[in-house]
């Protein structure tokens, strides 16, 4: 049995769930059955959070959101013209209702326990599976649903549940004896022992995705979203990032830790058992070959596979005179830190030992301070130890590859990067297995220092121009520069008379003109202390104040 993952994005209108089911038509006349995974409709469980937030305050918009959730699902049901499945009428009728039902009681309690926004939660995906599985019966697929509260039991940790796939698999087998050639499963959620709905995390429909495939001895689990594949860096922030081809179930693991979106973290576990691989796939460009993540990897020849982010962390640094040659001292603060459940992104510490310095989310940075300084307060008091030192506004940059293993000259590079931009680092950190080396620098440098590491890397003969003069002579270098293509240099910087505009990720030149216009008024001396050195600052005036900079 083949399995297939479809995200938010790709069941997040009318148009896109004919799309899907277009693919499903085509893969299920070559393999049967098929086991669909779907997420809810794009923003639905954002508005489904929203909702657990408001009920409880008692807000009169907890039933206008209520309301909207409820007219957009019937407007998807009537554009896939299904207004007349009384079935899938009730199914979806009866939901809502549980729904309403649970906003209700959270509303008159003033509260909204871990469990019951679980429940909440959860209904995106309940909703969004009956109603996939419905136009894929009308357009001739035999297909049912399956809900996922049904057939996976998970402990019992809302919010981020995992799924018992031993006291799973009877109830899973059994669900995909029924006979038809497409089951659509919700992803996201499961249900405890004592059966109350959980849910796996943000992200979780891939992990629901991987666990099927790993208990159905799937050949391959296809991940579908809105992106042709794991991309050497996020596009969003780097221009020149590309496709990757093959990475391995390791490479994953770290790029997804480091905030890569595109597959969620404890996906990768229950296929890499198995050694089964995950294709992440393009719903809107279906004959893109995507990137494979598998036990070997090794498709793309780069001397590092990613460099990717977490864009807002805290810095908590502990030190003193009284940590060196004590031992026991982080195995004390991690303790500490894990008794308050809080979740450490990096740590580092000094060969001296007269420093540990641990990135969390800025969300736990004074819990996190709290629950350091109450354990080590005898210590403080005694000042043998220094106060918690709090630093925020700042990200983890992080360099993944199995070929960084055992090869020279890597981290350096990085740090000529970013020293050439003038970019600082925090706190730096390496794991063990050599596959990642992480920096903590300020979140405002973080674009620049994304783009100054990746073209060291992937574009390491490509230097950044910035132009002054975008007339005649400055419009005739624009146009040389598109007919370049990819080997033209980084168009960083261009400014005229009257505005300027800089992005370090490079612009298009065939459009920078135009951008322009819509440009920052000009200010040379901003302008020229933005570019870094190494760039190359060409004058196309002919004005001698320009001419008078250099």
């Amino acid at each position: 049995m083949h399995v297939l993952k479809f995200g938010g994005t790709s069941v997040g209108s009318v148009e896109n769930i004919r799309r899907v089911g277009e693919i499903l038509h085509i893969r299920s006349s070559g393999h049967k059955p098929l086991c669909v995974v779907v997420s809810a409709f794009a923003g639905v469980t954002n508005q489904l959070q929203k909702l657990t937030e408001l009920a409880p305050r008692r807000s009169l918009e907890a039933e206008k959101l209520y309301e909207a959730l409820r007219r957009r699902h019937e407007e998807v049901i009537r554009g896939l013209g299904l207004e007349k499945d009384t079935g899938l009428a009730e199914t979806v009728h009866d939901h809502f209702t549980a729904l309403w039902e649970t906003v209700r009681g959270s509303y008159l309690l003033r509260e909204c326990s871990v469990a019951v926004h679980d429940r909440m939660l959860g209904f995106g995906e309940r909703l969004s599976a009956p109603i996939i599985s419905a136009y894929l019966r009308s357009i001739g697929i035999n297909s049912a649903p399956l809900d996922g509260t049904d057939i996976f039991i998970s402990d019992d940790r809302f919010g981020g549940a995992r799924i018992n796939r031993k006291a799973s698999l009877k109830r899973t087998e059994q669900a995909f004896r029924s006979g038809k050639d497409v089951y659509v499963v919700t992803g996201f959620v499961a249900a405890s022992e004592k059966g109350a709905v959980t849910t796996l995390g943000r992200g979780g429909s891939d992990y629901t995705a991987a666990v099927l495939a790993a208990m159905l001895h799937a050949p391959e689990v296809e991940i579908w979203t809105d992106v042709s594949g794991i991309m050497t860096a996020n596009p969003a922030v780097v221009r020149g990032a590309r496709r990757l081809s093959s990475i391995t179930y390791a490479e994953a693991m770290e790029l997804s830790h480091f905030g890569a979106g595109v597959l969620y973290g404890p996906t990768i576990q229950p296929a890499m058992e198995q050694n089964i691989p995950i294709r992440i796939l393009n719903t809107f460009k279906p004959l893109d070959a995507g990137t494979v993540i598998n036990k070997s990897g090794g498709g793309d020849d780069y001397p590092v596979t990613g460099i990717t982010a977490i864009d807002d962390v805290a810095l908590l640094t502990m030190e003193g005179s009284g940590m060196a040659g004590v031992p026991g001292v982080a195995a004390r603060l991690f303790g500490y830190l894990a008794a308050a459940d809080i979740n450490v992104i990096l740590i580092t510490q000094a060969s001296s030992e007269h420093s540990i310095c641990v990135a969390v989310a800025p969300s736990d940075m004074k819990k996190a301070r709290r629950a350091i300084e109450s354990g080590f307060r005898h210590e403080i008091k005694a000042h043998e130890i220094d106060p918690v030192k709090e630093q925020k506004g700042l990200s983890v940059l992080a360099v993944v590859g199995q070929n960084m293993r055992h090869k020279p000259g890597i981290a350096g590079k990085v740090f000529r990067a970013l020293g050439r931009r003038r970019i600082n680092v925090y706190a730096i950190a390496q794991g063990s297995s050599e596959l990642n080396v992480s920096v903590v620098l300020e979140h405002d440098q973080l674009s620049e220092a994304l783009n100054a590491v990746h073209d060291a890397f992937f574009d390491p003969g490509r230097v950044a121009v910035y132009c002054v003069g975008a007339g005649t002579v400055g419009g005739a270098l624009l146009e040389m520069f598109k007919d370049a293509g990819d080997n033209a240099p980084r168009l960083a910087g261009l400014a005229n008379s009257r505005r300027m505009l800089v992005d370090e990720r490079g612009m298009a030149p065939g459009s920078a003109r135009e951008a322009l216009v819509k440009g920052r008024p000009l200010d040379m001396a901003t302008f020229t202390a933005s570019i870094p050195p190494g760039s190359v600052f060409v004058d196309c005036t002919a004005s001698e104040d320009v001419a008078g900079l250099y």
